[in-house]
């Protein structure tokens, strides 16, 4: 995992100065996994035991679906969905190439998934979205999360973040991201991170690991009766 995370920023590096505008293209599928596939990829084995086999996952915040596409081998419905549309084209893209009938990408709101029944999926999870999230936005997404699955896995960043090298690579990732993605994640730590989210939302842990040497958590959530 400490491999991916290097790798990451490497991968910052290789996007042309032509390129970097209002968060260097972030929200194209193609740019975000230069930078960071090989650590979306190592999260994606992270989080398998936590998918239930042969179950309905929705992949919220999906951006270009590399969580949903290597979860397709272990779920009989996948949703992965997105707000940015360069993202859910990618995504798209590589669920034609792949041929996986069984896979759709939705471009949406995730604070608003009416579409969607109550408790239609075995599980949502919710990668890394969280902390660029205004705090209103992110009550909101999980409240639709909860309501759409019974079970919701969240991996996000531990607050405070540690200060060690993953953690000043994640940092710097932040801040190569743009303004928006720095001021949620500032806010997001000064807030202490998932357990104010989780409290706020009536969310209990039920299961728990971390990764990146304590840099990530992965929490397994229910709804509190």
């Amino acid at each position: 995992m400490l491999f991916a995370v290097s790798s990451a920023i490497a991968g910052v590096w290789q996007v042309k100065p032509e390129r970097v505008g209002r968060n260097w293209h972030y929200y194209d599928g193609t740019m975000y996994v230069i930078a960071l596939g090989e650590f979306a990829a190592e999260m994606a084995k992270t989080l398998t035991p936590f998918i239930p086999d042969r179950g309905s996952l929705l992949d919220l915040c999906c951006g270009p679906g590399l969580l949903s596409l290597h979860f397709a081998a272990k779920c009989q419905r996948v949703v992965g969905l997105d707000h940015a549309l360069g993202m859910i084209r990618y995504a798209e893209k590589q669920r034609r190439r792949q041929g996986l009938k069984h896979v759709s990408f939705v471009h949406g709101d995730a604070t608003d998934r009416s579409a969607f029944a109550d408790h239609e999926f075995d599980v949502v999870i919710l990668s890394m979205a969280l902390h660029e999230m205004p705090l209103e936005v992110g009550q909101a997404t999980l409240a639709e999360a909860k309501r759409v699955a019974e079970r919701v896995v969240i991996a996000d960043y531990a607050a405070p973040l540690p200060r060690h090298l993953p953690g000043m690579v994640f940092r710097y990732l932040e801040f190569v991201a743009g303004f928006q993605h720095l001021h949620g994640f500032l806010k997001y730590q000064r807030h202490g991170g998932l357990d104010f989210l989780l409290e706020s939302c009536n969310l209990r842990v039920i299961g728990e690991t971390d990764a990146v040497r304590r840099s990530i958590r992965i929490v397994d959530v229910r709804a509190v009766n």
